[in-house]
């Protein structure tokens, strides 16, 4: 029999944002016009992740209006900066100043319904889409009429959301306090390696992930399914080869292998929620632990199915067929 089958565990924990010192501020404005559309303007990079769906959530649910109705603008020059869409931070930086936006837009629209109602400060709240108030008695109010009647049709908030200090390494003695928040992943993996050809099929990947609080329960899963399907490509298969000038090998698909679809197997994504308090709503970032956490897994049900270990990537035939070999003559040497 040459196929062997194997399980494998990883357990991760990653520090998303900038961290180590080094942090950029992120700035939104959030405008709501007497028409009932709300636009938002945040220099977020929605690079096929969903960041400017959550945005508009965040929005929708603070003044309780339907998503629809939320314009996300971040594709220009105009819109104000948050710095570069990486180290799982967009959620985190973006939602947070988006979510201070809209709490200095409903600071606005209280102030101006409060004065002009005659009610004093704390009697109001927003919600549902109207002006409520708060245990009181005054008559509640439709944003788009407020807008409409006393605002000249638009008011508009802005924020600049800044990222908790952390610090760099200490030179002495290494200690530092690198990052506002971690998330943590738990990947269990099963393979089968044929011990004859070398090669290795993931047959099956659990992937557990700590999101904080999950915004988009269904674009998360999207995420860590997409995330471990990288792992799997950085474990099995994508490896990059230049010559002894520089000259990369592997500048095409057809030399840089990626995973298409029939080296994807079934993989369920299950969503932790432990939410971080400086998280907007809760929410941690989620982008780069699944593709950190899925490569180890992988590489450790090899080894349980098979019993070689393995210190390069990608596990490709080659190197399985090496590693075995190496432990045949380990373990026929007397």
């Amino acid at each position: 029999m040459t196929k062997k089958k194997g399980r494998g565990v990883s357990c991760i924990i990653y520090g998303f944002g900038f961290g180590f010192g080094f942090s950029v501020p992120a700035t939104a404005r959030v405008s709501l016009a007497s028409d009932g559309r709300c636009q938002v303007e945040v220099g977020v990079v929605d690079c096929g992740q969903g960041a400017d769906t959550i945005v508009a959530q965040i929005v929708s649910e603070r003044l309780g209006i339907p998503v629809e109705l939320v314009e996300v603008n971040s594709g220009t020059s105009s819109v104000p900066e948050i710095g570069t869409s990486c180290a799982s931070r967009t959620t985190y930086a973006a939602g947070n100043a988006v979510r201070l936006a809209t709490e200095d837009l409903v600071a606005r629209v209280l102030s101006l319904a409060e004065r002009n109602m005659r009610l004093p400060p704390g009697a109001l709240d927003v919600g549902g889409g109207e002006v409520r108030p708060v245990g009181g008695t005054a008559a509640s109010i439709r944003l788009t009429d407020l807008l409409a009647e006393f605002a000249h049709g638009q008011l508009t908030g802005q924020a600049t959301f800044i990222e908790p200090e952390t610090t760099d390494l200490d030179p002495q003695d290494g200690h530092c306090d690198p990052f506002y928040g971690y998330a943590f992943a738990c990947h269990v993996a099963e393979v089968e390696v044929d011990t004859e050809t070398g090669c290795v099929s993931v047959t099956r990947l659990i992937a557990a992930q700590d999101v904080g609080k999950a915004l988009n329960p269904l674009a998360i899963e999207g995420q860590i399914i997409g995330g471990s399907v990288m792992g799997l490509g950085y474990a099995l298969m994508e490896e990059t080869a230049c010559n002894e000038v520089g000259v990369l090998h592997t500048d095409t698909y057809t030399t840089y292998r990626i995973p298409t679809v029939a080296d994807v197997p079934e993989i369920i994504p299950l969503i932790v929620e432990d939410p971080l308090p400086s998280g907007p709503f809760g929410a941690k970032g989620v982008g780069e632990p699944p593709t950190i956490a899925a490569a180890p897994a992988i590489i450790n049900a090899i080894r349980d199915a098979v019993g070689i270990d393995l210190f390069e990537l990608p596990a490709t035939p080659a190197r399985v067929l090496a590693a075995l070999s190496a432990l045949d003559r380990e373990s026929a040497t007397p």
